[in-house]
């Protein structure tokens, strides 16, 4: 009998977290979309694609299992871009996808592709052409791929920095400072690392056994930094998947022995049961803690997901990937009620306008991250003199030197920590380097000047600064902020066909707003 019910309690405890896990594989990530149709959208100006957006959505419902059937192909738009079909209320699911139709690489993974790219060869590439190169195998299977389709509608040619020639960049007018000049520094060691990889991908065997060419390549890379999902690693998902049932049984457990079931009272081995449970919940928590350390530090990696890469952005709509404990599909929620016919967007991320254009081929009118950089560092040692003593102060201290390094203007002004960190920089030798909040304290919400009359030398140094460094660079513009807004309203309205020329006065408009604002906002004569 003892043997019966020690069999019993154990085929019951196995029996519940197996249900716990069956229960737990039909929860899926949520990836939460929020849309704004009352702000101007601004999307990738890819162009040329092969298969119609209604194809496209067709073949996800019918042969990927990916639900979205509450998207509609809209040809009103500016670029290709999805509609709510009808009416969707908020926190609805309108876009659901098999976790194995996302393309991904993990960090540090072996090469899926052995006999082609060996082990050594993969691990010195970079993750976006491992993914490109994922993405080329399938592409090469043709239609026997089960992305055949997908890969049918994505875009051939892009309008990302790498595509532009020298003649073209310097309509970006990004030589002014040498902060400016990063941005180019970038896109040529993005070329020179693509093309690096092609050389060494030459002397492998996919080079002859793909017959793979450098537009090929280019292509791929393309599609893997401008449609990049972040998911969950393989690695993490076991340590989901493993604390899933392990918590939901243990607390099934804890709730039995909490209220005391007559027969549970009973057992003879009801002891070694209660042991038993306390190991298991001790088990959980730890797991359940681990879990939260791994979402706190970001363990994730970068996939190509269909169909999710067709919403467009929007950097006022607020996009939160949801990671539950057990998925198989990801599913995406939209944040709030959409009419019918509204664009649906989502945010690719808080980025400035030099990312989008540089990775993605487009410039976002009015971008709320967008930010200038300025090295104001360089800017007062060479302009305003200041102390020895000062400077050597402030560059010890890391965080102080990178803030004034690579300060940030934006729609907002530049930072309190910005403004602090030049304060001390150019504070009296009687004031201490690393005390400065009771001086600063009028330049803390720096949108606000300090009452006229009332600022101290240092304080009136920084406008200065901030002000001159700002006049200096609109200065060496070779046009204005409204010259640039005439041409491109004059390209628009004879319908220019250059999206190069017309994405260069787009994004040295953003600039030029930026610059302005400073001038009016940090103007020293206000003081």
């Amino acid at each position: 009998m003892a043997l019966f019910q020690r069999a019993t309690a154990v085929s019951v405890t196995v029996c519940g977290v197996f249900a716990v896990c069956m229960i737990s594989i039909s929860r899926a990530e949520q990836i939460t979309w929020s849309e704004n149709h009352s702000e101007q959208k601004h999307k990738s100006l890819d162009q040329t694609f092969s298969v119609e957006l209604q194809d496209l959505l067709s073949w996800a419902d019918n042969s990927a299992n990916i639900h979205c059937s509450a998207l509609a192909p809209d040809d009103n738009l500016a670029v290709r871009g999805v509609v709510a079909r009808n009416f969707i209320p908020a926190k609805s699911v309108i876009i659901s996808i098999p976790c194995k139709m996302a393309l991904s690489v993990n960090a540090g993974q072996s090469s899926p592709l052995p006999d082609l790219v060996p082990e050594k060869l993969w691990k010195s590439l970079d993750a976006s052409v491992q993914i490109a190169l994922v993405l080329v195998r399938e592409m090469k299977r043709g239609s026997e791929s089960p992305w055949h389709v997908w890969i049918q509608s994505l875009p051939r040619r892009f309008n990302t920095l790498m595509h532009w020639n020298q003649q073209e960049l310097d309509q970006l007018h990004m030589n002014s400072t040498t902060a400016e000049q990063d941005l180019l520094t970038r896109v040529r060691k993005q070329k020179e690392a693509v093309h690096a990889s092609y050389r060494k991908l030459q002397r492998a065997p996919v080079a002859t056994k793909w017959n793979l060419t450098l537009d090929e390549l280019v292509w791929a890379v393309n599609v893997a930094t401008s449609r990049p999902f972040s998911i969950p690693s393989h690695w993490t998902e076991s340590i989901a998947e493993s604390a899933t049932p392990i918590v939901i049984g243990s607390l099934g457990l804890l709730g039995i022995m909490l209220f005391k079931l007559q027969s549970f009272s009973h057992w003879q081995n009801s002891k070694e049961i209660v042991a038993c449970c306390r190991f298991v919940l001790a088990v959980s928590v730890l797991a359940t803690a681990v879990r939260s350390l791994y979402q706190q530090i970001g363990v994730s990696t970068a996939a190509l997901v269909p169909i999710l890469d067709i919403i467009n952005h929007s950097s006022t709509s607020s996009s939160q990937i949801e990671q539950t404990w057990l998925s198989n599909r990801f599913e995406a929620v939209i944040g709030r009620q959409i009419q019918q016919g509204h664009e649906i967007v989502h945010s690719y991320g808080d980025k400035p306008n030099e990312d989008f254009l540089q990775y993605y081929g487009f410039v976002e009118i009015e971008n709320v991250h967008d930010a200038y950089t300025a090295n104001l560092m360089q800017w007062v040692i060479q302009h305003f003199h200041a102390e020895t003593g000062r400077v050597q102060a402030v560059e010890k201290s890391k965080a102080a030197s990178k803030l004034l390094r690579q300060a940030q203007l934006t729609r907002e002004g530049w930072s309190p920590d910005t403004m602090q960190a030049l304060h001390k920089l150019l504070a009296a030798e009687t004031h201490s380097p690393f005390d400065m909040l009771g001086s600063l304290e009028s330049v803390k919400h720096y949108r606000e000047a300090p009452a006229k009359g009332t600022a101290d030398q240092a304080i009136t140094q920084v406008y200065q600064v901030l002000y001159h460094v700002c006049q200096q660079i609109v200065a060496s513009k070779p046009t204005t902020l409204v010259e640039d807004i005439a041409s491109l309203q004059q390209a628009q309205d004879l319908e220019v066909q250059d999206q190069h020329h017309i994405l260069a006065l787009q994004f040295c408009i953003g600039k030029k707003e930026l610059l302005q604002s400073c001038l009016w906002q940090y103007d020293p004569q206000q003081l």
